[in-house]
């Protein structure tokens, strides 16, 4: 018997951060003092408050199964916080808490996309982002963004990406790799280009606790909010609150969304 992969999986190609990360892990294990910049680790502790919650449920012994889209108290308060985030009604039912943002991405994108559906990405990109279309059934329609204009988008860029098969628009901001934020001028061309073409957005939030004066994160579904039916929102506690190997994340958006 050939041993092959799915047709779907034959395309992915490995992480080249993760291969890094893997080859300086061996590295120092051999002994070598390296200092690693592939992945986005941070040089902080989880809070202490989560730590001792964590010790005291598995003391407690809650362990066991939970409710498929998360455990209910965590997705209320998920809820409250991109209330205020956002500005938005979210409830828990809008909520899903996923294995890390990665994982809250990838169940918007095949919760939206049929096969050969277009998704536009501003690029530079997150590495896994294209790959997760791919696996979803879609197509990914790269938009080249310059580093002398700020990684910032015009409508003509937007415009040129667009054909009959775009189904959705995914960004990031602040952006990885490049850190930059889009300014209010790109949010609302990104809004309103959604809007005008019957597009789904799915912003990658993760970093959005990330932000130092005099810069500021802006939710562009609380300046925007007639994307509230066509918002997604993918985001998790691995940068803000450095917990990146608890892989706790959530997807949050209208509630057909979250049903995965």
């Amino acid at each position: 018997m050939k041993k092959k992969p799915s047709k779907p999986n034959s395309k992915i190609k490995p992480s080249g951060t993760i291969s890094l990360y893997d080859r300086v892990e061996l590295m120092k294990d051999a002994g070598a003092n390296i200092i690693l910049l592939a992945v986005g680790e941070l040089d902080i502790d989880s809070p202490e408050s989560a730590k001792n919650a964590g010790i005291r449920a598995i003391q407690d012994n809650f362990t066991r199964y939970t409710m498929t889209e998360g455990v209910r108290e965590l997705r209320q308060a998920v809820a409250a916080y991109l209330q205020k985030q956002t500005n938005s009604n979210f409830n828990e039912n809008n909520v899903l808490i996923t294995n890390g943002c990665k994982q809250a991405t990838y169940n918007l994108l095949i919760s939206i996309l049929n096969k050969r559906d277009e998704v536009i990405i501003p690029a530079p990109y997150y590495t896994s982002h294209p790959i997760q279309v791919e696996l979803a059934g879609g197509k990914t329609v790269l938009v080249r963004t310059k580093r002398e204009k700020d990684y910032q988008l015009s409508k003509a860029m937007l415009n040129k990406a667009l054909t009959s098969k775009t189904r959705a628009m995914l960004i990031t901001s602040p952006q990885n790799p490049t850190g930059a934020l889009y300014n209010l001028n790109s949010l609302k061309i990104i809004a309103d280009f959604v809007i005008e073409n019957d597009l789904r957005l799915i912003s990658d939030e993760i970093y959005s606790g990330i932000v130092y004066p005099p810069f500021k994160f802006e939710s562009i579904q609380k300046n925007f909010p007639k994307l509230k039916e066509r918002m997604l929102i993918a985001n998790g506690f691995s940068k803000s609150f450095a917990m990146t190997g608890w892989r706790i994340g959530f997807a949050a958006g209208p509630a057909f969304s979250c049903s995965l």
